[in-house]
């Protein structure tokens, strides 16, 4: 970890974090090669980025992404995966993740499968 307090920012390099909410349940869980993250609570990462949703049992996978915590905002330019325990897989560019509304948007390429168990 490299921390620039003139700039207000860390640099984590092979990071790997959780998330854990106010009742000690481990929410989040992932990794990336390079995070970068500033004082106001906004940050970026890049390279082999992977968020596990472990309440929601999804999963997030991309090479860049950028975090406004202010407006609880997740985005990239980049193309992102986002896979649930379902069988939904749902991949595109221009991706916008509104944490607060719990709602994913996709503005480009966008392309997925369903998979059904057919065991029923």
């Amino acid at each position: 970890m490299e921390t620039y307090n003139e700039s207000d920012r860390s640099i984590f390099e092979n990071a790997g974090m959780v998330e854990i909410k106010a009742d000690g349940e481990l929410s989040l869980e992932g990794g990336a090669d390079w995070i970068e993250l500033y004082g106001s609570g906004d940050g970026k990462a890049s390279g082999n980025i992977v968020i596990h949703d472990l309440i929601g049992d999804s999963r997030l996978e991309a090479e860049s992404l950028k975090w406004d915590s202010k407006n609880r905002l997740l985005t990239s330019s980049d193309e992102v995966q986002v896979s649930s325990s379902s069988g939904l897989t749902v991949r595109g560019s221009g991706f916008v993740a509104d944490m607060a509304r719990e709602r994913y948007t996709f503005t480009e390429g966008v392309e997925g499968t369903l998979e059904l168990d057919d065991a029923k």
